[in-house]
């Protein structure tokens, strides 16, 4: 009788963390193809807006529709945001304990190898109101983001003018090209 609740009890563990483990993959896959088609769908903004008006007329992309893409993506217990060690939005873009932790992991990946080019970090935490997925993905500077994150010789004076109006307390340049600009968070709450 002992062997058989002993062998009962060890198929529901074993149930347990396989569906554990399958939610996780969902919750990873989910939150890979969010933080994808946000970062496709923003960028297709930034072009289409410097295409159309230069890099001045681009500075509202970010301040206005960045925040409007990640509450589109918001959903179903979802939250979606971008966060960074120098946010340019101080309103929407400091990073809580976790996503900081992730932010200097990824720093830490990228001055190790700063070939790296995949640089995510997820796991499941409990918090005081129940247990949540977290997934965070680098975001690093690329050509285009020196217009506006650049040192002071690869940002225009127009559009340093635009961004002290839009953002008079900027601590988000000075970057180089393949930096830590900050990163795609997305955090699942897990139902009971």
């Amino acid at each position: 009788m002992k062997q058989i609740k002993l062998m009962l009890w060890s198929v529901i563990i074993l149930a347990s963390c396989t569906n554990q483990s399958v939610k996780n993959t969902h919750y990873l896959e989910d939150s890979r193809q969010t933080a994808q088609s946000f970062m496709k769908k923003l960028g297709g903004h930034l072009k289409q807006q410097i295409k159309t008006g230069g890099v001045e007329s681009a500075i509202p992309v970010c301040k206005q529709i960045a925040p409007a893409i990640a509450a589109e993506y918001s959903t179903n217990g979802k939250v979606v945001k971008r966060v960074s060690t120098k946010a340019r939005n101080t309103k929407q873009g400091i990073p809580d304990q976790w996503e900081l932790a992730a932010l200097n992991a990824f720093d830490a990946k990228i001055k190790s190898n700063p070939s790296a080019v995949q640089i995510e970090q997820s796991e499941v935490v409990t918090e005081a109101d129940g247990q949540y997925y977290r997934y965070a993905k680098a975001i690093r500077i690329k050509p285009l983001c020196l217009s506006c994150h650049g040192s002071d010789t690869d940002i225009k004076p127009s559009v340093k003018t635009v961004l002290a109006n839009n953002y008079p307390n900027d601590d988000a340049t000075g970057y180089k090209l393949g930096d830590l600009r900050g990163a795609i968070s997305i955090k699942h709450k897990i139902p009971r």
